[in-house]
């Protein structure tokens, strides 16, 4: 009892990450097929569309993720694609365009995975995609590749 206690100690955490890496593998072809989508939209009309329903092509939100598509609230003025599973609270952002700020200019037609700092499953989940490229007391931003 005491070994398959111990295997289970070890193989549980394992699984939850991959898991939590396939739930992100998920949801980035329709974060790619959106991003695209917008510089077509863009080079058609001069700015980006605001919601997927401009873009004229049907994108549904995988199931368990909430999407989101325009420009950041933050006041940086960059607009994004974002996804956030509902369960794992990790999200898979992909930036294009120009953003106000320069210092944001490097995210520029980028996919990066984000986790809250709490959240170290979802860090070390992101860990596995690329580097990371940032952080903030709200959470760690890795860069898919």
């Amino acid at each position: 009892m005491l070994i398959i206690g111990i295997l289970a100690a070890i193989a549980l955490p394992q699984y939850q990450k991959t898991v939590m890496k396939s739930r992100v593998m998920q949801v980035l072809p329709f974060i790619r097929a959106v991003a695209d989508a917008q510089q077509v939209y863009f080079l058609a009309n001069g700015t980006y569309a605001q919601t997927v329903d401009e873009l004229g092509v049907d994108f549904t939100c995988p199931e368990g993720w909430t999407c989101y598509v325009g420009t950041d609230s933050s006041g940086d003025q960059y607009n994004k694609v974002e996804a956030t599973h509902n369960d794992s609270q990790i999200s898979v952002i992909r930036y294009y365009g120009a953003p106000a700020a320069e210092s944001l200019a490097e995210l520029q037609n980028q996919t990066y995975c984000f986790a809250a700092t709490n959240n170290l499953k979802g860090i070390q989940v992101c860990k596995t995609f690329g580097p990371e490229t940032g952080s903030t007391t709200l959470g760690k931003r890795y860069l898919i590749q």
